[in-house]
């Protein structure tokens, strides 16, 4: 999971070229931690949850992504 803080414009413009290098996660607002599960919840607003570019369950305040191991192959460039 990669935790982003609020970042100026300006930040956020100058940050774009490291995101596309994957050089950002030495950011100072940058925070990445590893975990096979992760509940989001909005007890005020619901979420908008796009899933592959489309809108889920339209109305939910709660979100669970789990990793299950050997269910997706990944390639890496090098």
């Amino acid at each position: 999971m990669c935790l982003i803080r609020r970042v100026s414009l300006p930040r956020f413009l100058l940050a774009l070229p490291r995101v596309m290098r994957g050089t950002h996660v030495t950011m100072r607002e940058v925070a990445v931690i590893k975990t096979a599960k992760l509940v989001v919840r909005t007890p005020e607003q619901p979420l908008v949850v796009h899933l592959d570019g489309e809108l889920r369950e339209p109305g939910v305040n709660e979100c669970t992504v789990e990793l299950e191991r050997g269910r997706i192959n990944v390639l890496v460039a090098r």
